[in-house]
């Protein structure tokens, strides 16, 4: 008997409700003055029966302790509605595919966002607000496990068959943000992937913003010293300087023949012994990211509203292995 071992993890299957919110002054970098999204999650699935199981941990309403939920998909935002604004993580270095941990939980990471205008200090994000997680990205555990006919769990290398990131229907235009959405797995005892829609090599985290409202980027300011020179006004850079970002791309990552996949793209092996693989999910916007600033395709990371918000995103991810006989 053939069984099909492919399971659709929807963990954000749709984004919905991008909205902008006005105002004045650089509360809200990278987007051009003032402005932020705010998304929607919701999950819808696709998969098919399997032995490949996710599972997640739930509390129970009579112990309230967390117990282990397992099934087909995972739909950690079913109901709540999810902010993104743009932040950085600074350098997740990539080499050979693998990305550097991401657990913010822990303590090992931080979000940086909503820097204030002229917040130039030793070249760093003091001054730019720590985001925690779900309040400005999203950030979620599950859990992977293989079962045998008989029940008992069996090790199988696990790949991505699927990756979804893309604008929904209802877009206006061409409008679009997803090339700055991010998707980084952390896998425990296995590689750390960071994704993208598209590959991103060498992304600068670092340069001048316009975060003031003056045409412009951002000079140095102080004050007239005693034989009234005025200051220089030299343009600050935002950042840590010659931190860079590199990224694989989804359509990389995916293995479309699950028959012969490219082992230089395992996402982990499932283990045995009721012993389970965690793999902490991160998403965010990339503030860093160049996007289309107007009609003439030009790019910055300084984002206008006019032609990256107003717009919805979708994900979704597949994990999937070999066929078993």
């Amino acid at each position: 008997m053939k069984i099909n071992k492919k399971l659709f993890v929807p963990f954000l299957s749709s984004v919905i409700g991008l909205s902008i919110a006005g105002g004045l002054g650089g509360a809200f970098a990278w987007y051009q003055y003032s402005s932020q999204v705010t998304t929607s999650f919701i999950g819808s699935s696709v998969a098919d029966t399997s032995i490949l199981q996710i599972g997640h941990l739930e509390e129970n309403q009579t112990t309230h302790l967390d117990e282990m939920k397992w099934g087909r998909d995972y739909y950690p935002y079913q109901t709540q509605k999810q902010k993104l604004i743009p932040v950085t993580f600074g350098s997740l270095k990539t080499v050979g595919g693998k990305a550097d941990s991401l657990r913010v939980e822990e303590g090992k990471n931080k979000a940086f966002g909503y820097p204030s205008a002229g917040s130039e200090v030793d070249n760093d994000y003091d001054g730019w607000l720590h985001i925690d997680p779900n309040d400005g990205f999203v950030q979620y555990d599950m859990y992977l496990r293989a079962l045998d006919a008989d029940g008992t769990q069996k090790a199988l290398d696990v790949y991505l068959s699927n990756i979804l990131i893309e604008a929904a229907g209802e877009a206006e235009g061409d409008k679009d943000i997803t090339q700055a959405v991010r998707i980084h797995l952390n896998v425990q005892d296995d590689k750390n992937r960071l994704i993208s829609k598209n590959e991103v090599t060498d992304l600068d985290l670092y340069g001048p913003l316009d975060l003031d409202g003056v045409d412009g980027p951002d000079t140095k300011g102080g004050y007239i010293d005693e034989e009234q020179h005025i200051p220089a006004g030299d343009v600050i850079e935002y950042g840590v300087h010659g931190e860079t970002q590199t990224t694989v791309e989804a359509g990389d990552i995916v293995q479309s023949d699950m028959t012969d996949p490219d082992s230089d793209y395992k996402i982990c092996t499932t283990k045995i012994d009721d012993a389970t693989v965690k793999i902490t999910v991160t998403v965010w916007l990339e503030g860093w990211d160049l996007l289309k600033v107007d009609a003439q395709g030009h790019t910055s990371n300084i984002w206008k509203p006019a032609y990256s918000a107003g717009v919805d995103i979708r994900l979704g991810m597949t994990f999937a292995t070999v066929p078993v006989k």
